[in-house]
């Protein structure tokens, strides 16, 4: 199917977030470079064609598109999170925790900056502070699974083993498909009961839960 392109960029950023949902990823930069031809010190559309690049590993580009975003909005709290997002997929951990902080600087009402700041807190060995950064997390939005499960982790990190479990549970309980946070839990209650129990644990609960990967977000 051939795509045309909107003469206006709002509409051509709505448009590759569409492709993106239904997962037609590939076509997005395209789009998005025939719009930067037109417009281009268009800050948004920099930052949507640095998430498109991202999603598709092309990563060096995908931070000269970010770092565009930036120069052009240094307002912009989501280029900004998806400047740190890249930083982390380099694993420039201290370099994408300082764009996260910047980007929550700008915008402290999303959920989703306050999750990756912990992702990135978590790489550099600082369980405590991540635990915090989710906390403001699941202050914003309660039923935020992927904050509850990676609470989870980082309170299995520092030995707090019934508070994990605590914090698997409530994230299964929100999305019942979450694989990950089976896994957690039962890697969680692995060091918490006896071998026989924890086998069970695992059958009956983790087994049949389909898989599905966990990444690092940003929103659209």
């Amino acid at each position: 199917m051939r795509l045309s392109l909107s003469d206006d960029p709002f509409y051509t950023t709505k448009q590759t977030d569409l492709l993106s949902q239904i997962g037609r990823t590939r076509p997005r930069p395209s789009l998005l470079e025939q719009a930067l031809q037109r417009d281009p010190n268009n800050g948004q559309l920099w930052g949507k064609y640095g998430q498109a690049l991202r999603r598709l590993r092309r990563l060096d580009e995908a931070m000269v598109a970010y770092s565009r975003a930036i120069d052009l909005d240094p307002s912009d709290a989501w280029a900004w999170g998806g400047h740190g997002l890249t930083l982390g997929e380099y694993g420039r951990h201290v370099e994408a925790l300082e764009s996260f902080d910047r980007a929550l600087e700008l915008n402290q009402d999303d959920p989703w900056l306050w999750y990756n700041r912990a992702e990135e807190l978590l790489a550099l060995n600082r369980a405590h502070e991540a635990i915090e950064s989710l906390q403001r997390a699941l202050a914003l939005r309660p039923d935020h699974a992927e904050s509850q499960a990676k609470r989870g982790h980082a309170l299995r990190k520092l030995g707090k083993l019934e508070d994990a479990l605590v914090a698997f549970d409530k994230a299964v309980q929100v999305m019942p498909g979450y694989a990950w946070a089976w896994n957690g839990r039962a890697l969680t209650f692995a060091r918490t009961a006896p071998p026989r129990r924890c086998t069970v644990e695992l059958s009956a609960r983790g087994a049949r839960r389909p898989q599905q990967p966990v990444v690092s977000h940003q929103p659209d």
